[in-house]
């Protein structure tokens, strides 16, 4: 494939990576039935097997490509069970319940935090594996920016604050091009 062809295709993927978790995250906060989003959340989980093929084609490694895949499909499960639980949080009338759903909140977070490393940790040794220069640091502070504005982004929707949630959400999008792009090169 062709150097402008590669690029197309991983930004594509990518996009389409925070376009669908922005559709899950608008469809759980406006409380729709699981029978709406759910074929969002699928399509949303076979795109991480669309890119952990893209790294298995790149790297010309099967298996480097399926590692990808398990560890992206993880960080979308993290990322759903976090929106579902600001929706359940909101929606909480016992403060009580409120406290604990804070907490539960907290350490999805903290997990989502550990799989994001592990994606930067994986990422950058497959590169070095390959003899690509993709630079853990880079990657590691895009994945910890990822996962800020995309949090902001749910947050900031879930408090009816939709101008900016669409400003956050544009700030997600050109920092998913800028690693794309960092990651074909």
């Amino acid at each position: 494939k062709n150097d402008l062809c590669h690029v197309c295709e991983s930004r594509k993927l990518w996009l389409d990576h925070v376009y669908y978790t922005r559709e899950v995250i608008i469809l759980v906060l406006l409380g729709t039935d699981e029978e709406v989003y759910d074929p969002t959340v699928k399509h949303l989980l076979r795109n991480q097997d669309d890119l952990g093929q893209w790294f298995a084609n790149k790297l010309n490694d099967v298996k480097a490509g399926n590692t990808v895949a398990d560890l992206l499909k993880t960080h979308i499960k993290q990322a759903f069970e976090i929106v579902i639980t600001i929706r359940d949080k909101i929606d909480a009338e016992d403060p009580q319940h409120a406290r604990k759903l804070q907490t539960k909140l907290l350490d999805l977070q903290a997990e989502w935090s550990k799989n994001a490393e592990q994606i930067a940790v994986g990422l950058a040794e497959l590169g070095k594996q390959h003899g690509l220069k993709w630079n853990y640091k880079i990657i590691s502070d895009h994945m910890k920016d990822h996962l800020s504005l995309t949090t902001d982004e749910a947050v900031q929707f879930s408090k009816d604050k939709y101008t900016s949630s669409i400003a956050t959400f544009d700030k997600v999008n050109k920092q998913t091009t800028d690693l794309s792009d960092y990651l074909v090169h």
